[in-house]
């Protein structure tokens, strides 16, 4: 996802501009002890997060990822019983990149 968005930001220079949106507000307090508010975007936050939530509670089949004869990359295939797929494009560079964040931490 991250490589994805500095692509889109070297392409695009400065007519795209990335802001930081604060999570999760709608279970805070602030510091007189009430629920917060959140604002819009904040709310669009809150809405995304449930929908990635919902794809979370699916049942996905196992992901392998095996490593290509070239060097320097690899693929990833999904394994759904006895049938076997590659995963490309998009998806793919965000489960790799999703590997490598779950790796870091």
């Amino acid at each position: 996802m991250w490589e994805a968005t500095i692509k889109m930001q070297t392409a695009w220079g400065n007519r795209i501009k990335l802001h930081h949106v604060e999570s999760h507000v709608n279970k805070k307090k602030d510091k007189q002890g009430h629920m917060r508010i959140p604002t819009e975007i904040q709310w669009m936050n809150i809405a995304v997060d449930a929908m990635a939530d919902g794809g979370y509670a699916q049942d996905i089949p196992q992901t392998q990822i095996k490593e290509q004869e070239r060097a320097g990359g690899c693929k990833v295939y999904i394994t759904n019983g006895k049938q076997n797929g590659e995963i490309t494009g998009n998806i793919r560079t965000q489960i790799l990149e999703e590997i490598k964040i779950k790796d870091t931490k």
